[in-house]
């Protein structure tokens, strides 16, 4: 129970406050470089788990997050960054300003 606390509270948290403000950045700002970003997030989704496990495991040996709870809460963050973007995408730009 405690290792599950531990790992939902930061995903959790980490979610919302990174995902909001990276969806609205991603929806909103117009910056150099924003469809390459949009892309490599639709990219990452789209290859299923499974193609990119060893992968993940060397970017996590060489961030030495294996034996960390890091890395299992860092990667399921960005993965709500383009939802968020999408629900962004859909209000009313009107409706916040």
């Amino acid at each position: 129970f405690k290792n599950s606390v531990l790992i939902a509270m930061p995903v959790v948290t980490g979610s919302i406050i990174v995902s909001c403000l990276a969806g609205y950045a991603l929806a909103r700002i117009r910056f150099f470089g924003r469809p390459l970003v949009l892309f490599l997030f639709l990219f990452g989704l789209t290859v299923p788990i499974q193609a990119m496990i060893i992968h993940l495991y060397y970017v996590l040996m060489n961030l030495y997050l294996l034996d960390n709870l890091w890395g299992v809460i860092l990667p399921v963050i960005a993965i709500y960054i383009i939802f968020q973007r999408q629900f962004i995408k859909g209000v009313a730009v009107g409706s916040y300003r």
